[in-house]
């Protein structure tokens, strides 16, 4: 039996999680649970403090239109809880679907992690 492909990498810096997509095609439901889970096993970890969270676009080439509508529903989850979330590393496919749906205006959007990290470490 095969072992299935890790879809999702979550690091920590600071008090800002890293959720660093692997797959090329953010397409599938099933990669949409992974992070969903993560995302609540995160905002089960914070429950003191507001969850800061960066979603890595880097090796994401084709992102799904249903995928855009949960990140709007990961953005409500976080915020709830006072949290915040950051888009960064988008490739130019991913970013002109984002622009085109306008949720640039929804999630701030940085050009490499470290810029998303300390964008979101100044957030009190």
């Amino acid at each position: 039996m095969q072992k299935p492909e890790r879809t999702l990498e979550h690091a920590v810096s600071g008090d800002v999680h890293i959720l660093r997509l692997l797959t090329p095609k953010l397409d599938d439901e099933a990669t949409l649970l992974v992070l969903e889970d993560e995302l609540g096993d995160i905002i089960e970890q914070c429950q003191n403090v507001p969850p800061k969270v960066v979603l890595n676009f880097s090796s994401v080439q084709y992102i799904f239109t249903a995928a855009l509508a949960k990140l709007v529903s990961y953005r409500r989850m976080l915020v709830d809880r006072g949290g915040k979330i950051s888009l960064c590393c988008l490739q130019d496919t991913v970013r002109e679907v984002v622009c085109l749906m306008r949720f640039d205006e929804l999630f701030p959007i940085s050009e490499t992690e470290d810029d998303a990290l300390a964008q979101l470490q100044q957030v009190c």
